[in-house]
């Protein structure tokens, strides 16, 4: 078990998965479960392995849920007793008669912004989010705007073709896209990798004439952007303003939006 839990939590962060890993670290007397039992818990509260099942399992499902939304790694003492006990406000009412250390240990996956094209809005973008310390990428096929004098805070930077460039090792589940390229062809190139990967977040830029286009070719290839609820064309919040920096803006308030599970009032799909 213990083996299939490790693949299973090295799995789940290559993935970008968030998740509490929940251990058993000291027992004494009666438990329903030995040193070293192991449960993930994820977001939606399904779970893998287990530390014993029953009311001790129950409770350490909602206080990792809880520990996990805090970003917190933390030990807690579970009482077994039959019988809440004044003195002592961990006791759950078990019959076990023991007790039991758990150490939830929560994996916060990273965030990860992949941008497409290393142009002027690509540079704003960086300099935010090299204030809001968040990781990115830079993906160009122009050497000149894919380099580390331009992009200093970049993660990683790509100088590649962008018909050659593989997604697989690049981009997970806590991916957000921007495409922003030089050219609408890139733009169709980069959004049908993009709708291929397993990222959260697709966004593109152009105007309603350039958007209805590209999305038509991709329809015609039986790929469907309008129908994919991660693909936002055009990109960024409605707040106006078209400087590259003003566009930046927008484009990291609508991540935010997502990246924090917060509202936001996003711009709709272009109809085709």
């Amino acid at each position: 078990m213990t083996d299939k839990i490790l693949k299973e939590i090295t799995k789940n962060l290559n993935d970008g998965i968030e998740f509490v890993v929940a251990t058993i670290i000291k027992a004494e007397r009666s438990t329903p479960a030995k040193i070293g039992a192991k449960m993930i818990v994820f977001m939606d509260e399904s779970i893998k392995g287990t530390i014993g099942g029953g009311g001790i399992e129950h409770l350490a499902i909602k206080d990792a849920l809880k520990y996990l939304k805090k970003g917190e790694s933390i030990t807690k003492h579970y009482d077994l007793t039959p019988k809440n006990n004044e003195m002592n406000s961990s006791a759950i009412g078990m019959l076990c008669g023991g007790w039991v250390e758990i150490f939830f240990e929560v994996h916060k996956s990273e965030s990860n912004i992949i941008v497409f094209g290393g142009g002027h809005i690509a540079l704003a973008i960086s300099k935010f989010l090299n204030i809001l310390d968040l990781n990115f990428s830079i993906i160009d096929d122009r050497k000149e705007f894919a380099n580390k004098q331009r992009f200093p805070s970049a993660k990683n930077i790509y100088h590649k073709n962008y018909n050659k460039i593989s997604l697989d090792e690049i981009v997970n589940k806590n991916s957000f896209i921007v495409i922003i390229t030089h050219g609408h062809k890139n733009d169709l190139i980069c959004l049908e990798k993009s709708i291929k990967s397993n990222a959260k977040y697709i966004g593109m830029i152009g105007s309603k004439t350039k958007i209805a286009a590209t999305f038509k070719k991709l329809n015609e290839k039986n790929i469907h952007p309008e129908k994919d609820p991660r693909v936002h064309s055009p990109i960024g919040l409605k707040i106006g303003g078209d400087s590259p920096e003003e566009i930046a803006i927008s484009i990291i308030a609508e991540i935010l939006t997502i990246k924090n599970r917060r509202g936001g009032t996003v711009l709709p799909f272009c109809p085709i």
